[in-house]
């Protein structure tokens, strides 16, 4: 992927990022039946965390992998 895609895409995901991990941490005060909500949006900050530090790795090595 070329860095320009790759770092409109990190920037689009920075912010959903900070979205779930912002709802996690809402998910913790005194409701009933919060536990699905918990569960949605742990998965949702792990698999978005995981695919912003994808992409800034592949900023920084370049497109290649020779970094």
């Amino acid at each position: 992927m070329p860095r320009l895609p790759a770092l409109l895409l990190a920037l689009l995901i920075l912010p959903l990022l900070a979205f779930s991990v912002f709802g996690f941490l809402a998910t913790f005060e005194p409701l009933p039946n919060v536990l699905p909500w918990r569960i949605g949006y742990a998965v949702a900050a792990l698999l978005l965390a995981f695919a912003e530090i994808r992409l800034l790795i592949r900023l920084v090595k370049g497109p290649t992998g020779a970094g």
